[in-house]
């Protein structure tokens, strides 16, 4: 099954195509913060496998490149990732624990809540 949601001002572009156990998600363009949620609604299926294809992205933040630091974290491939991206996921990896302002700790905490809600999906033997 294919799904297109093409976005407004607030939304990523998101081609969806799933056949049950296995979901891939195309993004374009760019991902800023505000699309967090609507790609995590999208990848919240139950799916065994989950793939985001990035190579049509072309702009990212901060927050963004968290999000699919935790999304490999918890099992979610990336491909392909753009170069840039990926050394800045790296970047992130390495400098970890960094003092941040509170706007950027109240978005990880949204983050996290998601990712909690995320990763459930992803394994749903296991409990919160």
């Amino acid at each position: 099954m294919v799904v297109r949601a093409a976005g407004g001002a607030r939304n990523v572009p998101i081609e969806k195509n799933s056949n049950g156990y296995v979901s891939k998600l195309l993004l374009s363009g760019r991902i800023h913060s505000e699309q967090i949620a609507s790609i995590c609604s999208e990848l919240n299926d139950h799916s065994a496998s989950k793939t985001l294809d990035l190579s049509e992205v072309t702009l990212i933040d901060l927050a963004a490149v968290r999000f699919l630091i935790r999304c490999e974290d918890v099992g979610v491939e990336l491909v392909p990732c753009p170069p840039y991206i990926r050394e800045w996921m790296h970047g992130e990896r390495v400098e970890g624990a960094r003092s941040r302002s509170s706007d950027s700790i109240i978005s990880d905490l949204i983050t996290e809540v998601l990712f909690a809600l995320l990763s459930r999906a992803l394994r749903p033997w296991q409990t919160l």
